[in-house]
């Protein structure tokens, strides 16, 4: 963790709490590069609702401090609308009596100290399987038009550009196994919340931090989180903790197997940003040799990627060599060596409608991948020392990650 990473997790630490940090220690941030980082991080509104009001008393420089505010003002108006869209949504499935469990951040912005300082970029619902095509035509009938499909949720956006994923499922079967069925059990115990004048479910606070965890653990398999959803982890702890049962908790994450994630986020949060581990927690929590590295090196992750891990191009590309889906090669710098030449050398069924030719006559795929490799070499925008040091670097980058991984047993 570098000087400027450190100087952002002291500054959302204290604004997740409401706290003015210290002028004195303000004066040596450096601002520019936070302002980078608090932007990659999607946590720009929030950084700024604890800084001063003048300018001067921190050092900064006029022109930066003005843009850090109207973005705070665009994004904080942003949110409430896109709040006023979700109640408009939720108003149509209560008319039609469909149930459903709102997800991550449209209940916890609620424990941060103003709302609309937790940003999202779309809203994510949750039904049952069964009820999926009512909401499908719910949401058409709103106005939405389905944009993309995955294996967990349809993503639905309308002419203002207000996305909404609806979910059937919190559990991404490609890596995780629900064997215990414990998502019945989590609509069984979900409570009535509200939003504006609508009204819809939210998972209890032992379920809603099982999902959360859960969902960094597919981020992290699938190219990593930003420090936004280590806030959101350690309000519900301060905030709602005393309501969870951690033994019931802790039982819960063995059974979809990432106890040693959890426990290793648990103990990041303490060491980054003051979480108090709640006593009951820290009797499941074994602290092992060499754990202590595996902190420090998801803390690495988690601030050098920004949300989602896309801070960058290399990270990107690293984080796609990184995640061996079949879990066949974890933690080895062969297996990344084998997915690269992968993406060099796609099979038919991964290559563009570019390489059309060798997709009607198989016979014709070294020339597709020739011609992929050139394309790649051709592009204008880096020159080929560029594009060499990159790859050096990605190649690099992901051997890191997925040993990461293997020590997050995930």
């Amino acid at each position: 963790m570098n000087d400027i990473q450190e100087q952002l997790v002291h500054l959302i630490s204290q604004a997740i709490r409401g706290i003015k940090p210290d002028i004195n220690q303000m004066k040596r941030y450096s601002w520019g590069k936070l302002h980078e980082y608090a932007e990659a991080h999607q946590v720009k509104a929030l950084a700024y609702s604890v800084l001063p009001k003048s300018r001067d008393s921190m050092d900064m420089d006029d022109a930066l401090y003005e843009r850090w505010k109207r973005d705070a003002v665009l994004a904080s108006i942003g949110q409430i609308q896109h709040i006023r869209q979700v109640e408009k949504v939720l108003k149509r499935f209560n008319e039609s009596k469909l149930p459903v469990i709102l997800l991550k951040g449209l209940v916890i912005r609620e424990l941060y100290p103003k709302p609309e300082l937790r940003t999202m970029c779309d809203a994510d619902i949750l039904v049952r399987e069964s009820d999926l095509d009512k909401a499908r035509e719910i949401m058409i009938n709103e106005g939405y038009v389905e944009r993309e499909k995955s294996p967990v949720h349809i993503s639905f956006i309308n002419k203002n550009h207000s996305v909404v994923e609806v979910h059937w499922t919190i559990g991404d079967y490609r890596f995780f196994a629900d064997k215990h069925d414990l998502e019945k059990g989590m609509w069984e115990c979900a409570e009535k919340v509200r939003v504006g004048e609508s009204e819809a479910l939210s998972f209890s606070p032992e379920d809603l931090c099982l999902h959360l965890c859960i969902h960094m653990a597919v981020h992290v398999l699938t190219g990593g989180f930003g420090i936004r959803q280590l806030c959101d982890l350690v309000l519900l702890v301060e905030k709602k903790g005393d309501l969870i049962d951690w033994t019931s908790f802790y039982n819960k994450c063995e059974k979809w197997g990432i106890q040693k994630f959890i426990s290793i986020v648990f103990l990041l949060c303490n060491h980054l940003l003051h979480m108090d581990i709640p006593e009951e927690m820290k009797n499941h929590i074994t602290f092992e040799k060499g754990d202590f590295e595996t902190i420090k090196a998801l803390a690495d992750d988690i601030l050098d990627g920004g949300a989602y891990g896309k801070k960058d191009l290399t990270g990107v590309f690293a984080n796609e060599l990184a995640y061996d889906p079949e879990r066949k090669r974890a933690g080895s710098s062969f297996g990344v060596v084998m997915r690269f030449l992968k993406l060099l050398f796609p099979p038919i069924g991964k290559l563009s409608n570019r390489y059309a030719y060798a997709k009607k006559n198989s016979i014709f795929l070294p020339v597709a991948w020739f011609h992929h490799i050139l394309a790649g070499i051709g592009h204008k925008e880096y020159g080929l020392k560029d594009k060499a040091r990159f790859l050096k670097s990605a190649v690099f980058v992901s051997i890191r990650r997925n040993k990461l991984l293997r020590k997050l047993e995930l």
